[in-house]
């Protein structure tokens, strides 16, 4: 057992309290001490209350812990995620003060579950690109990236085991990947969106952001419900359960059958760094040498109106959704989302409907593609965190799943000469979540042999 109980992953955490192996007071007390020594150097929450957070812990009846497999484990909660109890600002003036009348059904599952909500995290505004607080841990110099910014930022930090994050581009793969932890993005349609405020609802996801692939498939299982108010019609296969979760990667990880892998650079390859680069060789090469079947691999030509569709979509949505607010509170909005909403509102209904048409079309012929693959190995960022906080980096290795609305999951890999982590993207075709997260849980294993984790130094005083 770990001496921080704070360092502890989610499922490691929910075992330990079922099983009494420490309090749920000792472990509520050491979350507390590393976010009071942690938070002020790198700015994770855009809402915390410590005696909150206390009292929830005191009321857990650990008779409930063998019917709630959340049961005891904090859960951070990106800030466009409607709680009752902690202000939903969404990342905006405009929202100073706003408290939810009813929290998102995605956080009534986890307190249903038995999970406490530690907190919301900081999102930028709207969770489009006007950042928040947050610093990257790794190097307070760094951006996290963004949207989900406080949620990887906290997982990275070790102030929570696991997070909410939502994903309209790049928002939880990228920051996932810039901060050192796994970000799983599941099928469109998994998690339910109620209660959540939407970016594009073409294109929004609720993902999760944990250390490991296991903790990530554990919350995962837990969370894809269908509310009957998101997406009345849809329902992606459910992740299968295991009777011993802590098992479950060492399993997950013994392969019946080679791996179909494809290595996949797209057009856009001359954007990615050299280190990112050759990280990706590197990794292909050890997928390769381990008894996966990994090819270079292309996707049609349709696809490479992919990113312009995207961005057509969600800057038509994000205008709608937007306008009001815009007009009514210009003085409280940030120029980019003032810039987002003019834009959006300048794209003809025409040109709309064409592009969600391509996507639909996109989404069944990558349907057709997949069927020659068990997943897709390709980057979830250009590279490292970019230097500043201004930037919260490049989508443009995400986009492509997130229009497609496919499982994606990125993994820690490597590390940059800044020392700054750098990640890896899996993917598969929509629906495929299971079958993803055992792939991931593979790779994780095979990554240990290239792959050394490392300690977060924010200070002379705080290693984490």
């Amino acid at each position: 057992m770990k001496n921080d109980l704070s360092e502890l992953g989610l499922i490691d955490a929910h075992y330990a309290l079922a099983e009494k192996s420490f309090s749920k007071e000792n472990y509520v007390t050491s979350l507390i001490e590393r976010i009071d020594k942690v938070e002020p150097l790198i700015g994770v929450f855009a809402h915390y209350d410590s005696a909150q957070l206390r009292q929830a812990y005191a009321k857990l009846d650990y008779q409930d812990v063998q019917t709630q497999p959340l049961w005891g484990v904090p859960v951070g909660v990106k800030d466009i995620i409607d709680t009752e109890r902690l202000n939903t600002e969404r990342g905006s003036a405009a929202f100073k003060g706003r408290v939810a009348k009813s929290s998102a059904s995605v956080v009534e599952r986890i307190q249903n579950l038995g999970g406490v909500i530690l907190g919301k995290t900081v999102t930028t505004e709207f969770a489009w690109r006007f950042p928040g607080k947050t610093k990257n841990p790794w190097n307070n110099t760094y951006t996290p990236g963004g949207s989900s910014s406080g949620s990887a930022a906290g997982v990275a930090a070790k102030l929570m085991p696991a997070a909410l994050g939502t994903q309209t581009l790049g928002s939880v793969i990228r920051p996932a990947a810039y901060c050192g932890v796994v970000g799983f993005k599941p099928s469109f349609g998994a998690i339910s969106r109620t209660g959540v405020y939407p970016l594009a609802l073409s294109l929004d996801h609720v993902g999760v952001f944990t250390r490991s692939v296991a903790d990530a498939a554990y919350l995962a299982s837990s969370l894809f419900h269908n509310d009957g108010l998101d997406f009345p019609h849809l329902n992606t296969k459910p992740i299968s359960s295991s009777p011993d979760w802590r098992n479950w990667a060492k399993e997950s990880s013994k392969l019946s059958k080679p791996l179909k892998i494809g290595f996949l650079r797209t057009s856009k390859w001359n954007l990615v760094s050299t280190e990112q680069q050759l990280l990706m060789d590197k990794v292909a090469e050890l997928l390769n040498d381990s008894g996966a079947h990994v090819r270079e691999v292309e996707l049609p030509d349709p696809f490479d109106s992919i990113w312009a569709t995207a961005e057509l979509i969600q800057y038509a949505e994000a205008g709608q959704i937007n306008e009001s607010l815009a007009k009514e509170n210009p003085s409280k909005i940030s120029a980019v989302t003032q810039a987002l909403v003019l834009k959006g509102l300048n794209i003809t209904m025409v040109d709309y409907v064409k592009a969600r048409r391509i996507q639909q079309e996109l989404i069944a012929e990558f349907s057709i593609f997949m069927k020659g693959f068990d997943a897709l190995l390709t980057m979830p960022a250009t590279g490292e965190a970019p230097h500043g906080l201004n930037d919260t980096g490049n989508a443009v290795f995400c986009t492509p799943f997130t229009l497609l609305g496919s499982p994606a999951i990125t993994l820690p890999a490597g590390w940059s000469s800044n020392g700054l982590p750098l990640g890896i993207q899996l993917v598969s075709d929509w629906g495929r979540d299971d079958e993803l997260l055992k792939i991931a849980a593979y790779v994780e294993t095979q990554l240990a042999s290239i792959y050394s984790h490392r300690k977060i130094q924010l200070s002379n005083q705080v290693n984490i």
